[in-house]
């Protein structure tokens, strides 16, 4: 059996303030209509050895990367959640685990979801290619010819040939500066490191066991902790906490492991930063990169977006120029490698803006909050077709629930009720309540407003649940949270 296994849960900051900690760049639409994950997952599509893919990411993102998934049409084997992040080499062992219980013939190929790759042909025709070397017994790596001397990327250095498309690996070189990077360029024994690998789930278990047994012997104990529920795999963090947090590359690929190298002739691009993306854009006849609400006059060389309310820039050239519904983030091109430094700068001051993207996903479909205030909350909830939330109620806000779009089928209290576009409904404080979609492709779209003493989200007692969540008690409940069960 030959499973993909997508890394997809990576925490995105690089791309702020489009992209943040529980909403990173692999979950956006950055040069395409579909997010990298779904492009990711599109590419191997066609590929008919393939299983269904199993996609590694964490609690924070699942629900995001499930609706996602969805979207495209795609049901995964299984979504497996890490319990920390701890870097590629521990997610990948996990993903290694679950495929050898299904078969101890299993073969991955583990593939990044935030890349863009061309020339699909060529790709899958390598992936076979791979796929009959990894039966050796041997990790099959995958590099990219440079076109330009990148100091942001890994390298392969090509060893003696194997066949006319195999090679050894002499060695792994990480992040080079920029002037021995130019000197990788014109030897051209040298690749980009894509991140993309084939290997039999056990020999890569082994060598694991060998080389890092600490990882080995963490995610093995972490691996006998998994609950099943639906699409979604959890682990206890507790055995997790001891492993390394440590790449593939440090834990495997720099030891003396049987590995070779197969070289692909295509675009291959990892959009790591805001340079990155402007590079990789099409661009207008002022080489200005454009997006959403933009008005631009006498701007040159520039990337400008626009996700909330127009934008308008007069005589700036080299700038970076990116507006969300709660941040503007603006720099010269040549001053933006220095965003990690900033956004750290807003973790230590607990700006929300760098963790919570506007948009919170949930099993059922999305909500966005639109105002706040101690005493209220507006929020835009979109639920999907034939999706509903839990039966709930609140302890300290009530909540008025107007239809923008679709059918809404509202319990409130005994009361089953259908509302239309327009037509709106009151629940109560401590009412039970439950707000469904009955439509079969229409999404569901409200505007909700919370009124109350305290609006946090910890605020829900749950009676019934689709989707498995534990019942969430409120911090000041009485008595009466007892009740919650189902």
């Amino acid at each position: 059996m030959f499973f993909p296994v997508i890394l997809a849960g990576g925490h995105g900051t690089r791309l702020w303030p489009l992209s943040r900690e529980n909403y990173p760049k692999q979950l956006l639409s950055l040069l395409h209509e579909e997010t990298l994950l779904q492009k990711t997952v599109q590419r191997i599509l066609p590929f008919s050895d393939l299983e269904p893919p199993l996609v590694l990411t964490n609690e924070a993102h699942r629900f995001a990367v499930a609706s996602q998934l969805q979207d495209i049409h795609c049901e995964p084997s299984r979504i497996l959640l890490e319990p920390l992040a701890k870097n590629t080499a521990p997610a990948i062992a996990l993903a290694a685990f679950y495929a050898r219980a299904i078969s101890s013939e299993a073969i991955l190929l583990v593939l990044p979801s935030d890349h863009l790759l061309s020339e699909e042909n060529s790709f899958y025709e390598k992936l076979s290619l791979g796929k009959i070397e990894s039966k050796k017994n041997k990790i099959v790596t995958f590099g990219i010819s440079p076109s330009y001397p990148a100091s942001e990327y890994g390298y392969i250095e090509q060893g003696e040939p194997l066949s006319p498309y195999c090679f050894k690996v002499k060695n792994f070189i990480e992040k080079p500066p920029e002037p021995l990077a130019k000197e990788f360029l014109k030897k051209g024994s040298y690749y980009w490191n894509s991140g993309i690998f084939i290997f039999k789930a056990q020999f890569y278990l082994e060598q694991l066991k060998e080389f890092s047994p600490l990882v080995f012997s963490t995610v093995e104990k972490t691996f006998q902790t998994a609950l099943h529920e639906t699409d979604f795999t959890h682990f206890q963090k507790a055995p997790f906490l001891e492993c390394p947090s440590i790449s593939i590359d440090y834990a495997l690929l720099e030891k003396p492991v049987e590995k070779i190298m197969i070289p692909l002739q295509l675009s291959w691009k990892d959009i790591g930063s805001w340079n990155a993306l402007y590079e990789a854009s099409e661009k207008d006849p002022e080489q200005n990169v454009l997006r959403g609400d933009v008005h631009a006059m006498d701007v040159k060389n520039s990337y400008i977006q626009s996700t909330h309310r127009m934008v308008a820039a007069i005589g700036v050239s080299d700038h970076i120029i990116v507006e969300t519904g709660d941040a503007v983030f603006i720099a010269h091109q040549q001053q933006s490698e220095k965003l990690k430094l900033l956004v750290n700068q807003l973790k230590n001051e607990n700006r929300s803006e760098v963790m919570t993207h506007l948009y919170e996903y949930r099993p059922w479909g999305k909500y966005e909050i639109l105002s706040q205030s101690n005493t209220f909350k507006v929020k835009l909830i979109y639920v999907s077709p034939k999706k509903s939330l839990s039966l709930q109620k609140h302890e300290h806000r009530s909540e008025h629930w107007v239809v923008v779009k679709g059918l809404a089928r509202v319990t409130r209290g005994e009361e089953i009720i259908l509302l239309k576009e327009n037509q709106s409904t009151y629940i109560p404080t401590k009412v039970k309540h439950r707000l469904e979609n009955p439509s079969e492709e229409e999404t569901l779209c409200i505007i909700e407003v919370q009124c109350g003493d305290y609006l946090s989200e910890e605020d829900i007692i749950r009676y019934q649940d689709h989707y498995g969540r534990a019942p969430s008690v409120p911090l000041f409940a009485d008595e009466e949270t007892t009740d919650m069960c189902q």
